[in-house]
């Protein structure tokens, strides 16, 4: 006899799919009723994702992706940085969204929840003529849903093993809950869109992430998650349903990624993350991000770094094979994105920021001596002791055998030493002013102060648009 379907419910000890506490979740949530916190940084998480799709727009292969798709959409009401054209909201996400997660700046939140969520949001919102108020709702609910997952996971996935970081499905359903909070489907609705949306959400392959992943890797985390969870959205609209089980049944996305994922994650009340949100400064895997602040910290301390015999980084054994290179120069943006030793190299010789143009200018890079030779002398070991995304350390001895240590469990933009709104704002200013400049962007940040009691949001896409 084939299972019912609450005996494919291995976790839950309930009739109720995981999947619906989430759309639940997204359906009933009212601007409202989330904590000031909340409603606070929610402007500012747009804002930072807006200013990681201003800074990417010019990138060669944000030009080839927008190509394409206009080449191949049919005309519609949502605008792209960058262009003129305007494109049905599933195309648009796909142009921003690239753009956006292009350089490793976006937010750490969840995951990366906000490059699939925002664009996806800001797109389907232009076809829609949404309220800044149902456009913060939507965010909100795409990237607390998301954030649910990833806690209910957090070290218990082995993506070398499973060959997939999947993230994909997470980003999916979270971008469908955003869209279905747009569309302004009912709760049955809501629910299916989630459904839909984690069975069509995109494989997310190890390999392109933190191996030889070419060029298509920005794709993956909000491109395509973020463009499908609309359209998951539409799906459900239409009347269109989809597997309940398909977190966590003995099937499920869940139980097969995670054998031993936390149902009180999604199911029990853990505050709201974006009360605490995780955000970048370097342009890089944010793995990277505490050793690179340490590396900086013991520079600007004296660590005579080019006098530098040995050079050891610990990191945690998660943490390990995804950003260790073993001393393998990069060959591409993307793995100099990805390459510990190079980043951190570069902070130990002077650098006070990764910047975008430090992984699109690798090859210049790498043709100094001194950053080679350092490269070369730094090893990368795996630390059981150092379970935490963020734990690092770095001991180095120099020429005359003295020795510099120092530890961080945090970096800049961690909960534990979070950015402040100022330090959003700059980030976002430095991304956009050089293209943009100063009064166009000023403006902008006084409008997104106000974005609650906007009437409606294109402009904030068409206010910076045009680079």
């Amino acid at each position: 006899m084939p299972p019912t379907d609450v005996m494919l419910r291995n976790k839950s000890n309930s009739s109720r799919p995981t999947i619906d506490f989430l759309a639940d979740f997204a359906f009933d949530l009212s601007l409202d009723a989330v904590p000031p916190a909340v409603a606070r940084q929610a402007p500012l998480s747009i804002l930072d994702t807006v200013g990681c799709i201003v800074s990417g727009a010019r990138n060669e292969d944000a030009i080839r992706i927008a190509d394409v798709e206009i080449g191949s959409s049919r005309v519609g009401a949502a605008r792209v940085v960058g262009r003129r054209e305007r494109l049905t909201a599933e195309a648009a996400c796909r142009i921003n969204a690239f753009s956006g997660d292009i350089f490793e700046l976006n937010d750490l939140t969840g995951g990366h929840s906000g490059i699939a969520v925002v664009p996806a949001a800001l797109a389907l919102g232009q076809e829609e003529g949404i309220s800044g108020r149902v456009l913060l709702e939507a965010v909100i609910s795409g990237v607390e849903c998301i954030a649910r997952l990833s806690k209910a996971i957090e070290g218990q996935t082995d993506a070398f093993r499973s060959g997939t970081v999947g993230l994909g499905v997470m980003y999916t359903l979270g971008a469908a809950a955003a869209s279905a909070k747009i569309l302004g489907l009912d709760r049955e609705q809501t629910r299916q869109a989630l459904r839909i949306g984690a069975a069509m959400g995109p494989w997310c392959p190890t390999e392109i992430h933190f191996r030889d992943g070419g060029t298509v890797k920005p794709l993956f985390f909000g491109s395509m998650p973020g463009s499908t969870g609309i359209t998951a959205a539409r799906y459900a609209q239409a009347g269109m349903t989809g597997p309940a089980g398909i977190l966590d049944s003995d099937m499920g996305f869940l139980t097969t990624i995670a054998p031993n994922w936390d149902p009180t994650a999604v199911r029990g009340d853990l505050g709201w993350f974006l009360a605490q949100p995780r955000r970048k400064l370097h342009a890089c895997c944010g793995r990277i991000h505490s050793a690179i602040d340490i590396a900086i910290e013991m520079r600007l301390s004296g660590a005579p770094f080019h006098q530098a015999r040995r050079v050891q980084v610990s990191v945690g054994p998660q943490s390990f094979p995804l950003i260790s290179k073993g001393g393998r120069l990069p060959s591409s943006p993307n793995e100099a994105r990805f390459n510990l030793e190079y980043c951190v190299a570069l902070a130990m010789l002077g650098a006070d920021l990764i910047t975008p143009k430090d992984s699109e200018e690798v090859r210049a890079h790498l043709t100094r001596e001194a950053l080679r030779e350092l490269i070369a002398k730094i090893e990368v070991v795996s630390d059981p002791n150092r379970a935490g995304f963020y734990d690092a350390r770095i001991a180095m001895i120099d020429n005359d055998e003295r020795q510099y240590v120092v530890e961080a469990s945090t970096a800049r933009g961690s909960c534990g030493n979070p950015l402040s709104d100022e330090d959003v704002l700059a980030k976002f200013r430095h991304l956009t002013v050089p293209l943009l400049g100063s009064e166009v962007i000023d403006r902008y940040i006084q409008q997104m102060g106000r974005l609650a009691d906007a009437d409606e949001v294109s402009w904030v896409i068409e206010e910076v648009a045009d680079v």
